[in-house]
């Protein structure tokens, strides 16, 4: 988040940069949406990062604008991660897709 030198314009352009991202990434109906900081808790890849912010993927159409002064670590972008609030703090731990096997085995 900007300090108090720094404008809302750019936390503004910030956001702005992350929905294209979405839209790049996602698709042009993707929607980016701010996290719960008292109790959200969001997994997916990371698709992007802004000055302010780490956009996650956490469906196939929408996104999180995570803020990074929120995060105790910041994840790379194409890592999958979950990001857990709580009391307005996000904590940053790997995450594993787990794949259902479909087929049956013989």
């Amino acid at each position: 988040m900007p300090t108090r030198t720094e404008s809302s314009q750019e936390l503004a352009e910030s956001l702005r940069v992350a929905h294209g991202i979405a839209v790049w990434t996602l698709g042009g109906s993707a929607s980016v949406r701010h996290p719960d900081t008292d109790s959200g808790t969001y997994m997916g890849q990371v698709i992007g990062e802004t000055k302010y912010h780490m956009i996650q993927r956490v469906s196939a159409q929408s996104a999180i604008a995570h803020p990074k002064e929120l995060l105790n670590n910041v994840p790379l972008v194409g890592q999958a991660v979950r990001i857990h609030y709580s009391n307005e703090q996000g904590s940053v731990r790997d995450w594993q897709v787990r794949h259902r096997n479909r087929g049956l085995e013989r």
